[in-house]
């Protein structure tokens, strides 16, 4: 905020006697090699960063002398380093905002009254626009940490440094030892089974990383004065408050007590890891996976990505030495608008020097377009799980990000600051807005829509048993190839040999009973005949039934059947699978198009799309070659698509084998070529996700798309 905003308001705060609040305590810092001063609010644990020269102005204050005489004394004892009274005007209004003033002037209760029922309306506010993410305190756990500490400070921390380096190195070479085995164990990590236990394994993890900080905060001197839950898309999650740790003088001890509870997640995660590796198939085992996962990928997704404002995020903001990193990157942007957009001469930067400036336009804007994907994706998964509650998300996030913000430009471009500059400030901005306008009309942006699908074999068959037997002869091998016609099993069954050698005789003797019947009784000839080709009927149904009882493969192709061996000898029903056979030479990408993509799919031309396989996603495979069938089913190719196998499409819940979608879609085929990079393995049945490049089309297009698909597929519209 620029300072000749206060020209004319020196008079109102001249004969003011102020000074700071008992519960105010200032403490140096070194920010990027230079000395600052940090004020800390005991009571409400806010903390402030001033210069020294400002730091020394404010600890003059005394309310035994008004804001002029002091003023006054500092020009004459310090006339080099004094503040302007703009400046001074400043510092007091910023203070008198953040409740850190006490006045001796009766006067000014009821303007501070205001000030305090303003900020908890802002307050409020916040909390209202924050109604994904909110927090409850619960209780007040300093001494329990505090007793908590003193027993855990007699281990040496270098033998803990040392335990924690060589748990997390043996997780991770036994991930990598089982990588195949850790891919297809995650694909059902969101199933309906698992979101219980994976939730559990949330909170416990959860709870030690903030314990972890809490003893690390307490390490060093600080105090935890709060824990609570945190409620992040309605789910509560143990959180601890160690703000105090921004006023430690020493930054790397504010950077450990960051870093401290993503290193207790990756030393359950690599403990995990070689537990889950170690035990077999169960509930246990099933704890081990869950927190492996948590502990490893999700931690360092989320508390380690900078962009969110949680671990990582305090880290850099102490390492790279700018408190309230986020913030100030929002306000040097809006400088930035500000000053070379609208031509405010008078905005001041939040940035110190160049350096620091780059920093913060980087970072403004890098996280605020992942904020807005974040938010955006979050209200489109309410959407997709809870539909009243996404569209109370999408109200939110156009309030915050859209209404919210253009208010403010109306108040500011009505603001005195923006006299001199109004004319051109209304134009850049009616201009700006005409030019987004018109891109998002006009211009044609890339197009496409994914779907999730698998892989299979053009040609491929699974065998069932077509007539009851005992599994006698196995003459091809698991992973064997085969030539079209070749036997690959022979079943026995005695039954039909003896029933088939009865009708057999019973034929012999219609036969003679017919020839009889034509050389003395021509009368019986008609019931003798119609005899002979009631037994001759059972005779080729018999041999048919015989014939079944060897599989033979009906393509040149892979002999798939690893359990086959197992049932040798045994009686085998009709109708039970026995192998799959798998011509290898040519794949199809057999992808599940939903109703809202239907439209795009049969009124667009296409002509490429690019397949990524689940295993092999570094890899992507383009397909040229399109088949889609124009009418609905709701029967999975795989259960493996559906949400009880591990994928995305809701499946109806009676259904207990996992292969009915909860609505119809089409299926769309996408022909692999014949020739494909060595690094691709195609494998009949695995999982992935084709994206499919349509053309072009403009933003309001894919917006308009968007909604209305979204209204059909919720209202039937």
């Amino acid at each position: 905020m620029s300072s000749s905003i206060f020209n004319d308001s020196w008079y109102r705060i001249a004969g003011l006697r102020v000074s700071l609040l008992l519960n105010v305590s200032v403490q140096e810092q070194t920010y990027r090699g230079k000395i600052w001063f940090v004020l800390k609010d005991t009571y409400n644990q806010n903390f402030f960063r001033v210069s020294p020269e400002t730091c020394q102005f404010i600890e003059a204050l005394s309310t035994q002398y008004t804001i002029q005489e002091i003023w006054e004394r500092f020009v004459e004892d310090h006339p080099s380093q004094a503040p302007s009274r703009e400046e001074v005007t400043l510092i007091i209004s910023q203070l008198h905002a953040s409740n850190l003033l006490f006045f001796q002037n009766d006067a000014n209760n009821t303007e501070i009254f205001k000030r305090i029922t303003a900020t908890r309306h802002k307050e409020f506010l916040s909390k209202f626009t924050s109604i994904l993410f909110f927090k409850i305190p619960l209780w007040n756990p300093n001494d329990w940490l505090t007793s908590v500490y003193q027993r855990l400070k007699q281990i040496p921390s270098t033998l803990i440094l040392l335990l924690c380096a060589a748990v997390v190195g043996l997780g991770v070479i036994t991930a990598v030892s089982h990588t195949d085995t850790l891919f297809d164990k995650s694909q059902g990590i969101i199933s309906i089974d698992n979101l219980p236990w994976l939730y559990v394994c949330l909170s416990f993890m959860k709870l030690l990383h903030e314990t972890a900080h809490g003893l690390l905060c307490k390490k060093y001197g600080g105090q935890v004065k709060t824990f609570g839950l945190m409620f992040l898309l309605f789910t509560p999650l143990p959180f601890i408050d160690v703000t105090s740790s921004w006023s430690f003088p020493n930054r790397w001890h504010r950077v450990y007590v960051g870093v401290a509870g993503m290193a207790v997640e990756l030393f359950i995660a690599g403990l995990s890891a070689w537990l889950w590796a170690h035990t077999g198939a169960g509930l246990l085992n099933s704890i081990f996976f869950n927190l492996m996962f948590i502990g490893s990928v999700s931690s360092l997704l989320f508390n380690g990505n900078p962009l969110l404002r949680f671990d990582a995020y305090f880290i850099l903001s102490d390492y790279l030495g700018i408190p309230n990193l986020y913030l100030k990157a929002q306000k040097q942007c809006l400088y930035f608008a500000n000053r070379y957009i609208l031509g405010t001469a008078g905005a001041q930067p939040v940035a110190i020097d160049s350096r620091e400036a780059k920093i913060l336009y980087t970072y403004g804007v890098a996280s605020f377009l992942y904020l807005m994907v974040v938010t955006l994706g979050i209200a489109l998964f309410l959407l997709d799980k809870w539909f009243p509650l996404g569209v109370f998300a999408l109200l939110v996030t156009l309030l915050t990000k859209a209404i919210l913000p253009f208010w403010k430009l109306l108040k500011h471009l009505n603001n005195p600051v923006t006299q001199p500059n109004r004319t051109q400030a209304i134009s850049a901005t009616l201009g700006l807005a005409l030019v987004a306008s018109l891109l998002a009309a006009f211009v044609p942006l890339p197009y496409s829509i994914k779907s999730p699908g698998i892989l299979e074999a053009q040609q491929f068959k699974i065998y069932y048993t077509e007539s009851d037997g005992i599994l006698d002869q196995i003459l091809v091998n698991n992973g064997d190839m085969v030539k079209s016609g070749q036997v690959i099993a022979l079943l026995k069954n005695q039954d039909l040999q003896r029933d088939l050698s009865i009708i057999q005789s019973e034929l012999q003797a219609a036969d003679i009973e017919y020839r009889v019947a034509l050389n003395q009784s021509w009368v019986d000839i008609g019931s003798t005949l119609q005899r002979f080709d009631s037994l001759q009927q059972q005779a080729n149904e018999l041999k048919r039934r015989l014939d079944l009882l060897s599989i033979r493969a009906e393509f040149d192709g892979k002999w798939i059947s690893p359990n086959l061996q197992q049932l040798q000898g045994n009686w085998i029903r009709r109708g039970q699978i026995v192998g799959h056979l798998i011509n290898n030479h040519s794949y199809r990408f057999s992808a599940v198009i939903s109703q809202e993509q239907a439209n795009d799919i049969f009124r667009s031309k296409f002509s490429t799309g690019q397949i990524m396989v689940a295993g092999q996603s570094e890899d992507i495979i383009t397909v040229d070659r399109f088949a889609t069938i124009p009418y609905q089913t709701d029967k999975l190719t795989s259960a493996s698509l559906g949400w009880m196998g591990g994928g995305d499409i809701p499946i109806q819940v009676e259904d207990k084998g996992g292969n009915v979608a909860k609505e119809s879609f089409f299926l769309l085929y996408g022909f692999l070529p014949e020739k494909l990079p060595a690094s691709i393995l195609p494998l009949h049945g695995l999982t992935g996700i084709i994206r499919i490049t349509l053309p072009s089309k403009p933003l309001t297009y894919q917006v308009r798309q968007f909604f209305l698909q979204l209204v059909q597929k919720r209202y039937g519209i």
